[in-house]
């Protein structure tokens, strides 16, 4: 239910990608996945189906200078039309239709790519930090990661139903494949 959020990031299975930057991210081989855990005991993975990127990498050094994604709250799926129905009611989709990243900086974290951006998400904008690594094969860009976040940041209630109960943690994992642009 609470998967809306994750996706934050970046592309998935048989999304659509409207684009910018130098990285043309490949929709078909990308995905962005959202883990919210409930009670009783289980995961519900929501994916991001449209969404836009903009992402600069530098050809020679792989590293990340820009990035911004956005995608609308309707194109979040979990596979469940009453729970994303349901979904977007919580989240007031039609008054904040959009969930937007904006990376500010990229540093180094024990040897790791952090990117810390702003998360705009129910009105709301909050820094994050999102761990992950760039590699290239051949003319193949990848970029992967995973942040864990707590939707109650956001100004947003756990939703319960009887003894159901939406935990406030979500996992976004992304897993981008593409190719870099001449400038």
């Amino acid at each position: 239910m609470k998967s809306f959020f994750c996706a934050i990031l970046a592309s998935v299975l048989f999304s659509t990608a409207l684009q910018a930057g130098n990285l043309n991210v490949n929709p078909a081989s990308s995905e962005i996945l959202v883990d919210s855990k409930a009670s009783p005991p289980h995961t519900v993975t929501s994916f991001v189906r449209k969404y836009e990127s903009d992402i600069q990498i530098d050809p020679d050094t792989l590293a990340v200078s820009s990035a911004r994604f956005a995608f609308q709250l309707k194109d979040l799926d979990s596979e469940h039309e009453k729970r994303d129905k349901k979904m977007n009611s919580w989240i007031e989709s039609d008054k904040f239709p959009e969930i937007v990243f904006e990376m500010s900086n990229v540093s180094m974290v024990d040897g790791h790519n952090v990117a810390t951006g702003s998360l705009y998400m129910h009105g709301v904008s909050k820094s994050v930090n999102v761990p992950f690594t760039v590699s290239k094969s051949g003319d193949t860009v990848t970029i992967d990661g995973s942040a864990d976040f707590s939707y109650e940041d956001w100004g947003l209630e756990i939703i319960r139903l009887f003894i159901f109960k939406v935990k406030p943690e979500l996992n976004v994992r992304f897993h981008l494949e593409g190719t870099l642009q001449e400038s």
